[in-house]
């Protein structure tokens, strides 16, 4: 979009200073140039910088993102668990293996 505007602003200065030079000289357009191409020639340049450091600009807020992805293992242990007998009505300890 910068780009797209930037270049109709130097189409638009192109156009009415060419328009101007042709509407007020027309005769001289072919006899001589009063070095009225040094304007336009010093906006293109300025231009042209401007666009390029857009562009430089674009493109160091673009660079990739780098994603890691941290893989977490699974730590097993054992552990005393209390199991609950509803059958005899009493508690029992067991050991098993639980995971962190």
């Amino acid at each position: 979009m910068k780009k797209f505007i930037a270049i109709a602003i130097a189409v638009l200065f192109a156009t009415t200073a060419t328009a101007q030079f042709h509407h007020h000289y027309p005769q001289q357009v072919i006899v001589r140039d009063n070095g009225n191409w040094a304007a336009p020639l010093i906006g293109g340049v300025i231009l042209g910088a401007v666009i390029a450091n857009a562009n430089a600009q674009n493109q160091q807020a673009q660079q990739p993102v780098i994603q890691s992805q941290v893989v977490i293992q699974r730590q097993y242990y054992s552990c005393l668990v209390q199991v609950y007998d509803p059958s005899t009505n009493t508690a029992r300890n067991e050991v098993m293996t639980c995971v962190k």
